[in-house]
């Protein structure tokens, strides 16, 4: 099954099960960690931190295939991040944003949901108990995709905006990493992994009501996220 993203156009494939909502991010690693459910916050230095988890009912289920090309802006250091990169510079190249038309292939890929009804009272409960920090962004995954194996086809302009063949295949050669480049078929990274691991997810950021925050209890709202999130993981 592949997918890719698109952002600000009309899509150019219809075909239903192909397309993606808007929003939808790339974990910093394929994970077993950061379910629907779990809260996260970015703070003003672009630092992701995790929050908590809330005890929510998550369902799954299978995802039919399809295939689309469409265009996705991502900062090349977060497209190093998401290719398993290192010493890449992530953090000076925080604010350089290319533009990838970004194509990629999940193997027996699963979709991950929770529903408003099994938020609510966690998230009300999960607030009472937190310090709110004014200075971060929060943000509540909704919906995960899950996947054996994932392959990204990349093109030599892209690879030459990441270093270079030499020092692309250099850089994901560490012991850990899931990714091995495959040339076989132009730049194919291909990552095949033991256990089903989460690949993507759709956030909703969570808001203040409140304007003035040092005035009385906080009361929050959900607003969907339509745009890729920056950041850099708490342990870079």
């Amino acid at each position: 099954m592949a997918f890719s993203f698109f952002k600000g156009k009309k899509n150019r494939n219809t075909a239903p099960s192909d397309i993606l909502d808007p929003g939808w991010q790339f974990y910093s690693k394929p994970t077993q960690l950061e379910k629907p459910g779990t809260i996260f916050r970015i703070n003003d230095q672009q630092i992701k931190y995790q929050v908590g988890e809330l005890d929510v009912q998550t369902q799954t289920g299978e995802e039919a295939a399809g295939k689309t090309t469409e265009t996705i802006t991502v900062d090349i250091g977060i497209a190093a991040r998401i290719f398993g990169m290192v010493n890449f510079g992530i953090s000076a190249s925080i604010k350089h944003t290319s533009s990838f038309d970004l194509i990629f292939e999940l193997s027996n890929p699963k979709r991950e949901i929770t529903t408003d009804l099994a938020i609510a009272d966690a998230l009300k409960a999960f607030w009472d108990k937190l310090e709110y920090r004014a200075d971060s962004e929060y943000y509540l995954i909704r919906e995960a995709r899950t996947c054996t194996g994932i392959i990204y086809e990349l093109t030599d302009s892209q690879m030459n905006e990441l270093g270079g063949e030499a020092t692309f295949q250099n850089s994901i050669s560490l012991k850990g990493n899931l990714f091995k480049l495959d040339k076989s078929k132009g730049y194919n990274l291909k990552g095949e992994f033991p256990a089903p691991l989460r690949v993507m997810f759709l956030a909703e950021q969570i808001k203040p009501r409140t304007r003035n925050l040092g005035a009385g209890q906080i009361q929050f709202g959900k607003v969907p996220v339509t745009h890729q999130l920056n950041w850099i993981d708490e342990a870079d």
